[in-house]
């Protein structure tokens, strides 16, 4: 499927000190990896504040989705299903 006929899947990680030490830190590798790669033309990724779900996180808003308990396993799994690809280390 071509770039211009699918849609852009947006991606907000929480940057809060513990959604980020929870887990984000590695989720946010593994999607700038996969932009570095060419999935920007699939998948926008932006920084958010604290999304007040501190003790469920690391929390990651897919499309304005909030998903708790996002470890970069679990993360890893969305990204292949959202791309229909294979993520690679």
């Amino acid at each position: 499927m071509s770039s211009e006929t699918k849609k852009k899947t947006h991606v907000c990680l929480c940057l809060g000190s513990s959604c980020y030490s929870r887990g984000n830190r590695d989720n946010l590798e593994l999607i700038q990896n996969l932009i570095e790669e060419g999935a920007d033309a699939y998948i926008s990724i932006e920084g958010c504040h604290c999304q007040g779900n501190c003790g469920n996180g690391p929390n990651v808003t897919i499309n304005g989705e909030q998903i708790s308990g996002m470890s970069p396993e679990l993360f890893e799994t969305y990204i292949k299903d959202i791309l229909n690809v294979e993520v690679t280390e």
